[in-house]
């Protein structure tokens, strides 16, 4: 079921060599085994019932209509620290509130900031770059 999965859920990190898929709901942090579903950061054991029950009903349903779902066996590339860094500005200002580019490169790439944090990048002038880092960052 793991590749209809990853094919369904948008921003899922899909691991074929573990097998496994991880995937973040609101605040909670989901990973999706062959033979299991681990959940994280729940409150109590109501809410880990219920978050349960709703990802057992996905994976039924996403198994049930997989006949019209095409298979995604994409493994999951983070994205590295050089690629994000060659398309910021460069200049150190730390209007992003990191003390170099390469930092914030760093924060974008483990989702501790995220474009619009970098004031430049709103600028005319580095549209494509901001065009790539969405892409790449996606």
């Amino acid at each position: 079921a793991l590749p209809y999965l990853n094919a369904e859920l948008a921003g899922a990190q899909y691991n074929p060599a573990a097998p496994a898929l991880n995937w973040r709901r609101d605040a909670h942090h989901i990973v999706f085994n062959v033979n299991e579903i681990a959940i994280g950061n729940l409150e109590d054991r109501v809410e880990a019932e219920t978050v349960a029950r709703e990802m057992v009903d996905l994976v039924n349903r996403t198994w049930a209509n997989r006949t019209i779902i095409a298979p995604d066996h994409t493994a999951y590339q983070r994205a590295a620290p050089m690629q994000v860094y060659a398309l910021l500005p460069k200049g150190n200002c730390r209007e992003c509130g990191q003390a170099t580019c390469f930092q914030f490169a760093l924060k974008l790439i483990a989702g501790e900031a995220v474009i619009d944090d970098c004031p430049p990048l709103l600028w005319a002038e580095y549209a494509d770059q901001r065009a790539q880092l969405a892409a790449l960052l996606a």
